[in-house]
């Protein structure tokens, strides 16, 4: 077996002797890029569905008296098990982020989300190559 593996070895270092290919390391060992939040997921419905469930909160507000509703996300942190979006935040914005906070003024008819600047649940300080993070604040898709 161990000759087996040492003649594989060798035929693949002739082959690439032979076409005179030449390759480092560093280009076999590529950090994963960073990815946006829309590159790995996307909204259930189009954006205008969670633009009209604010705008109708923002109604509902005004017509009790206005103010600001303010709707937590899940936190985030994991016990082992799969990331659920708390239903609510959900609702309203479509988006499973963690540790995030959507604010919805009636008074000034406008919602801000406010996002971690990065995902930390993708996020490892001794596989950096292999979990580089995910912006989240500084999305400009999440703006």
């Amino acid at each position: 077996m161990i000759r087996y593996f040492a003649f594989k070895l060798n035929l693949l270092f002739m082959i690439v002797f032979c076409l005179n290919v030449e390759f480092s390391p560093a280009q076999i060992i590529e950090a994963t890029p960073e990815q946006r939040f829309f590159d790995w997921t996307k909204l259930q419905f189009e954006k205008e569905v969670y633009q009209n469930r604010r705008m109708n909160q923002i109604n509902l507000l005004r017509a009790s008296g206005g103010g600001v509703l303010l709707i937590p996300s899940h936190h985030g942190v994991s016990d082992g098990t799969t990331f659920r979006q708390l239903s609510d935040f959900l609702y309203f914005t479509g988006l499973e982020l963690p540790q995030s906070i959507l604010a919805i003024n009636a008074d000034e008819e406008k919602s801000i989300l406010f996002a971690p600047e990065r995902d930390v649940r993708f996020e490892s300080a001794s596989r950096k190559n292999d979990f580089p993070g995910r912006p989240l604040s500084n999305d400009p898709a999440l703006t």
